[in-house]
């Protein structure tokens, strides 16, 4: 699990192209190879064995040759097992990816905002997401990185609701 948001991830790094970005992520690097992690994560997103391999670009012996390693053969087998964990991990990180996105923006935003050389669009901006950034929110943030909102009595739907009632009567 993730202690922070930080490092940020470099935009130009991240290809959404790539549909096991995601997944790859979840999983170990195996024996080395970047592409025997990648073809679980294609085959748990449900890409059949032909499709992954085309992904790859790599010839379907090198995948029947992965299963000289014991790990490779495990994950492989557990396949039905990650898929069924992975669409809310997968959710959730890319979540995370793009809540860290926005707030490196809004982080570069704050800090021309105090250098006085925000445009008008930005001091907009920054009028409108200042009241985001309060003692209340970093503590429902740290608790959504954690992944600590469901063991509160009425969950999840409950707490936005409780948060968006706080946040308009401070706007009254």
């Amino acid at each position: 699990m993730e202690k922070g948001l930080f490092p940020l991830p470099n935009p130009d790094a991240v290809d959404p192209s790539k549909p096991e970005s995601i997944a790859g992520s979840l999983l170990p690097m195996l024996g080395g190879s970047r592409n025997k992690g990648r073809f679980i994560a294609l085959r748990a997103m449900g890409w059949t064995f032909d499709e992954a391999v085309d992904m790859l670009q790599i010839p379907p012996r090198t995948v029947f040759s992965w299963r000289d390693d014991p790990q490779f053969v495990e994950l492989e087998a557990r396949v039905s097992d990650i898929k069924s964990g992975l669409a809310e991990q997968a959710v959730r990180i890319e979540w995370l990816r793009i809540l860290s996105l926005m707030m490196d923006y809004d982080s570069k935003v704050a800090v021309k905002m105090s250098k006085g050389s925000a445009n008008a669009s930005e001091v907009k901006y920054f009028d409108k997401i200042r009241p985001l950034y309060n003692p209340v929110q970093l503590q429902t943030l740290n608790r959504l990185v954690a992944g600590d909102l469901g063991e509160e009595p009425g969950g999840y739907e409950e707490l936005v609701l409780r948060i968006r009632r706080r946040l308009d009567s401070r706007n009254e």
